[in-house]
C-alpha cells in the first residue's frame, strides 16, 4: 500500500536492489505529485463490467493428500 511496504518486499528477495530504505522514501516525495489516486467508486462507472471465470480442475493424488494430512493429524492428536 505504500513505498516502504514494496521497498520491504524487494530488500527481502532482492537484499540491496533497490538501496536504502530512505532512497525510497526520497523518491516517492519526488514523484508523489505526479501520481493519480483514484477511488473505486470515483471512478467505477468508467470501468467495464466485470467477467468472472470460473475454472475446476481435479486435484492429483499428492495434492489431496497434502490437503487431508493436517486434519487427519489433529484427528489423531484428539483420539489420542
Amino acid at each position: 500500500n505504500n513505498v516502504l511496504e514494496l521497498w520491504s518486499l524487494f530488500d527481502f528477495f532482492m537484499p540491496g536492489f533497490l538501496g536504502r530504505a530512505s532512497a525510497m522514501e526520497a523518491l516517492h516525495r519526488q514523484v508523489l505529485p505526479f501520481l493519480l489516486r483514484r477511488l473505486k467508486e470515483d471512478v467505477l462507472q468508467d470501468l467495464p463490467p466485470k467477467i468472472i471465470l470460473d475454472y475446476y480442475c481435479e486435484l492429483s493424488p499428492l495434492q489431496v493428500s497434502l490437503l487431508l494430512w493436517p486434519t487427519i493429524k489433529v484427528r489423531h492428536w484428539v483420539d489420542v
